[in-house]
């Protein structure tokens, strides 16, 4: 389409989905029975949580209970159905049938959660969370809370820079955006034994180099991963401006095999295959330069996301068994 009208239309958007340098989080999840999407819509206020009906199209406040006047930032889906809400101090699982939330844990000293995703293999959470240091500079940190546990733990991470959204399947294979690109790992060597560590250590490679480099002597236009969705054998995930808004899409692609950490390829000719497995099957679905609102029901059938028309104009869109887009028709409040 005409990127100049994209733009403008984006650009506008904009003013109401307003995104900074910080990692896209989790905002938008389908309830256990995937008849509702729940998603934080800022067009009606930071860190609301609304409710829309797979079948009416009606979208209301989705009416979670205290979250003691913290704005949601991010959220996700147990197994056993609760809404896993994240504000910026505290997680709380919300039993929509009860309407009640109990806390799963608090911020670790110092922190600021950012991010959250729950691991359906071992029922373990892992969180983004940032600290501010002395002189300003921010530094981001992976945590991980063990089923059971009352408090989490940091998860050993090395050389990589910063998670921009995350997700696992139901293997517990971790699939999350580092440096622009798709990468996939496991976090393993959870526990208290001599190899182990109770936050455990992330294990991953890239396997999908999705990130646009570029460097002028103009605005940046440098676009990479910011946020993913695991549905059945694909992922659907949004690609960004980073470090800005205004240019970007919604992109699917074939998930790859799970593989144990002595699987991943490693050898120059491995990765290659790799990457050109991975780029074969990537399709882009729209163009969506603020907030996507990836999500996929529990089943893997069903996704929803928002992306352009053709004439710029930001859509409800639904993904339904493998097929093609289809527009979404959401009555807002």
């Amino acid at each position: 389409m005409n990127r100049s009208r994209l733009s403008l239309a984006l650009a506008v958007f904009s003013l109401l989905w307003p995104t900074g340098s910080q990692p896209e989080a989790a905002e938008a999840v389908f309830s256990q029975d995937g008849g509702k999407i729940y998603l934080l819509d800022r067009q009606q206020g930071p860190g609301q949580l609304y409710g829309i009906d797979v079948k009416s199209g009606e979208m209301l406040p989705a009416g979670v209970p205290d979250m003691a006047g913290q704005p949601i930032v991010a959220v996700d889906r147990s197994n056993a159905g609760f809404i896993l809400c994240l504000t910026e101090s505290v997680c709380q699982a919300w039993d929509v049938g009860r309407g009640a939330t109990s806390q799963v844990c608090g911020v670790p000293e110092g922190g600021v959660f950012v991010d959250l995703a729950y691991d359906p293999s071992t029922e373990n959470l892992a969180f983004v969370v940032r600290f501010t240091e002395n002189d300003g500079a921010m530094r981001w940190e992976l945590w991980l809370l063990p089923k059971g546990a009352d408090a989490p733990t940091q998860t050993a991470v090395r050389r990589v820079r910063a998670i921009e959204g995350m997700a696992f399947d139901r293997n517990g294979e971790l699939f999350f955006g580092a440096d622009g690109d798709l990468w996939q790992g496991r976090i393993e060597g959870v526990g208290s034994g001599p190899d182990e560590r109770p936050g455990g250590a992330l294990n991953a490679y890239r396997f999908a180099p999705l990130a646009t480099r570029e460097t002028a002597d103009s605005t940046p236009a440098q676009i990479g991963v910011s946020s993913v969705v695991v549905a059945g054998p694909e992922l659907f995930v949004h690609v960004q401006r980073m470090g800005g808004s205004g240019w970007g899409s919604v992109v699917r692609l074939a998930k790859p095999a799970a593989r144990g950490t002595d699987g991943y390829p490693f050898e120059l000719g491995e990765r290659i295959a790799a990457y050109q497995k991975a780029l074969a099957s990537v399709k882009i679905l729209g163009e969506n330069g603020t907030l996507a609102h990836l999500a996929a029901s529990p089943d893997g059938t069903t996704v929803y996301f928002q992306a352009a028309r053709e004439d710029g104009e930001m859509t409800h869109w639904l993904v339904r068994a493998g097929g093609e887009p289809q527009p979404f028709s959401v009555t807002a409040p």
